[in-house]
């Protein structure tokens, strides 16, 4: 891509302008009487050199400048999506996320996963704080036990559907298992449909990581929405969350 400069835009702007300069002498009188005749040729043979560099200076500029421009253009477009939707952070693995501020300030929080087994082990420490924190509200919602998907999930991962049923099923009693305040509601439930994403819901932030379709362990981005406005993904991920609460059975150890 050919690149704008200030300074290059500016010579050759002066460039054009002692050009023109130049041509105006050459038009007066005296300039004519001058004995010597190549003195005007040489300025005349000046003027044209700068007005030709000039011009072809100013048009390479404009060219670039107009390239700058359509990526400025394009860059803003891509800013001002960022801004509607809400979107505050992205990590190409989701291992790099912290849920600290999640787990131990949110009022209520809800998360959405297949069985849980490997990111409440993970997070047990987090977790069993929250757990004693007054007040607050916790709610997981895994796939159901006998949810028509968790056959398709044993297909994905190449375990019996025994299997996952159990880590789901040992999930929640792990989760029911921590010690909490009197005051601190837990809620486990199984919902029927199919997870496209694993959500984390706080008070003012919403982290998805999406599931890839085909069997495999790979890295799973995590992008991350602050609560911003009607219109931010924030909104329609908390939406989504709460209906599929009044879509779920409870799930007790």
């Amino acid at each position: 891509m050919k690149n704008f400069h200030l300074k290059g835009f500016v010579l050759s702007l002066i460039a054009l302008i002692i050009s023109l300069i130049l041509l105006i002498v050459l038009s007066l009188e005296v300039i004519q009487q001058i004995e010597y005749t190549w003195i005007p040729r040489l300025i005349e043979t000046i003027a044209s050199t700068l007005m030709v560099a000039g011009t072809i200076g100013l048009l390479f500029q404009s060219i670039a400048l107009n390239e700058i421009m359509a990526i400025i253009e394009r860059h803003f477009t891509i800013f001002k999506g960022i801004n509607e939707v809400g979107l505050n952070e992205i990590h190409a693995n989701d291992g790099d996320f912290s849920f600290e501020q999640m787990l131990l300030y949110s009022h209520h929080l809800i998360i959405v996963i297949n069985d849980g087994r490997r990111w409440v082990g993970r997070h047990s420490d987090l977790l069993r704080k929250r757990m004693m924190t007054p007040n607050y509200k916790t709610t997981f919602i895994f796939q159901h036990p006998q949810s028509d998907m968790i056959k398709i999930l044993a297909n994905k991962t190449d375990h019996p559907i025994v299997y996952i049923q159990e880590k789901i099923e040992g999930t929640v009693k792990e989760l029911h298992s921590f010690q909490r305040d009197k005051t601190h509601e837990l809620k486990t439930y199984g919902h029927h449909f199919y997870n496209v994403y694993a959500l984390f819901l706080s008070d003012d932030l919403a982290a998805f990581t999406p599931y890839y379709i085909a069997p495999g362990r790979y890295n799973v981005p995590i992008f991350a929405f602050h609560k911003k406005g009607c219109d931010s993904h924030y909104q329609m991920l908390h939406q989504d969350a709460h209906n599929l609460v009044k879509l779920s059975q409870e799930l007790l150890p």
